[in-house]
């Protein structure tokens, strides 16, 4: 997937990309037909069981796989419920 979201379909075999900013966030919903989103938290148990599925999951699939960590950026997972 790289740094590009234009809506190109390569499938790249990409683990999970972590989105660290609202702008960048924005820019992959935006940009993609579909976008899987992880929403975690470093200290929720669920999660660290889910992540490997995730990665997993992100290397299988031609559509992103975007991780965003919900005590970085509660505003994008407010907006997100």
């Amino acid at each position: 997937m790289g740094e590009n979201f234009t809506g190109s379909r390569e499938h790249t075999s990409a683990p999970a990309r972590d989105i660290t900013d609202e702008e960048t966030f924005d820019r992959v919903i935006d940009a993609e037909d579909r976008v899987l989103v992880d929403f975690y938290a470093d200290w929720c148990g669920p999660c660290e069981v889910m992540a490997p599925a995730v990665e997993e999951l992100a290397t299988e699939t031609d559509d992103p796989v975007v991780k965003v960590n919900v005590e970085e950026l509660p505003l994008v997972a407010f907006r997100y419920d």
